[in-house]
């Protein structure tokens, strides 16, 4: 979504045609993903956004939801908003810092884990979201690949059904990925985002 300083009507006018594109593939799956990377600072709030965007097939659809600024109490209500719109695919992060921030604005923000989150859609709207949890698989330590598998692992524990790579081009990391998760019986649908 765009920022605030844009009318609702504006906003929906520049993205009509990437939408109209999107929703009339039927060779193979296609849809959009909102995220709301700016929505807690001054951007447009992602789930009205959306809305207004897409008239139809909204079930298809992937909202980012971030605990960036929010505490449990405005995710639930974004993910309430989310589910009455119609909306069914949630990617929980726990968010990130913004290009300019310092690193005592980042210390200081609020951030909500993507692990609570999941557990909301789960516990709350579990027949209406299907929640889905971000992994980045493109590190070559072990002191950096234990740790995203990690967090990984405890995001699938919380309930989390789908999975999003960060953006990378490694096919033999998202390879491992498939291979790691294969081990332990874990057979959740991945979605690769590729930069």
């Amino acid at each position: 979504p765009p920022q605030n300083n844009l009318s609702l009507d504006d906003a929906v006018a520049r993205f009509a045609e990437i939408e109209y594109v999107v929703s009339a593939k039927q060779d193979f799956p296609a849809a959009l993903a909102f995220t709301d990377r700016l929505a807690a600072s001054d951007g447009m709030d992602t789930v009205r956004f959306a809305s207004a965007l897409c008239k139809t097939d909204r079930d298809k659809h992937l909202l980012c939801v971030s605990g960036r600024d929010r505490n449990m109490e405005d995710i639930d209500k974004i993910l309430s908003h989310a589910s009455h719109e119609g909306f069914r695919n949630i990617l929980a992060v726990s968010g990130g810092s913004l290009p300019g921030d310092t690193l005592k604005e980042v210390q200081s923000r609020l951030y909500t884990e993507s692990v609570h989150t999941i557990r909301s859609v789960n516990e709350r709207f579990n027949s209406l979201l299907m929640a889905g949890c971000a992994v980045n698989p493109y590190r070559y330590t072990p002191g950096t690949v234990f740790p995203q598998y990690f967090k990984l692992m405890r995001k699938i524990g919380a309930g989390a059904s789908f999975i999003v790579t960060q953006f990378g081009w490694d096919m033999l990391k998202l390879q491992e990925l498939r291979w790691s998760l294969a081990r332990r019986s874990m057979h959740l649908p991945s979605i690769a985002r590729f930069l």
